[in-house]
């Protein structure tokens, strides 16, 4: 992941915008960050691939950072090869050939599923008094 990060050839200091730029022009595809309320029960970020571009779909309601880190997430998915082909211009994506964890609720295969379940909470110990 390294190597790839290197080829990006970004400076010390980049944006999130400035890395998705790069990491466009490196797969020769056009990508969209997309902020928008999820519903309960949905990831915080996920790709969507249609035929004329990849969508990174992030979570509006949440802190810059958060958001950041959300699309990083995602565009190493795309990175890494991890995400399937888009379909060809005019065809819808069939999801049946996905495992049953890469479907997302629109139907798209997308591998990129960053849930934010919080920490399960331990039970208080009582302390003698």
């Amino acid at each position: 992941m390294r190597a790839v990060a290197r080829d990006l050839r970004l400076p010390p200091l980049s944006t999130v915008e400035e890395l998705c730029d790069a990491v466009s022009a490196h797969l020769d595809r056009p990508i969209r960050i997309a902020p928008r309320r999820m519903r309960v029960g949905e990831p915080s970020g996920f790709v969507e691939r249609l035929p004329a571009e990849d969508v990174v779909h992030v979570e509006q309601e949440t802190s810059g950072l958060h958001r950041a880190h959300i699309v990083c997430h995602e565009l190493a998915h795309l990175l890494c090869g991890h995400l399937s082909a888009p379909a060809p211009p005019g065809r819808t994506p069939n999801s049946s050939n996905c495992p049953p964890s890469t479907r997302t609720w629109s139907g798209w295969c997308s591998a990129a599923r960053t849930t934010t379940t919080p920490p399960k909470r331990r039970p208080r110990s009582s302390a003698p008094s």
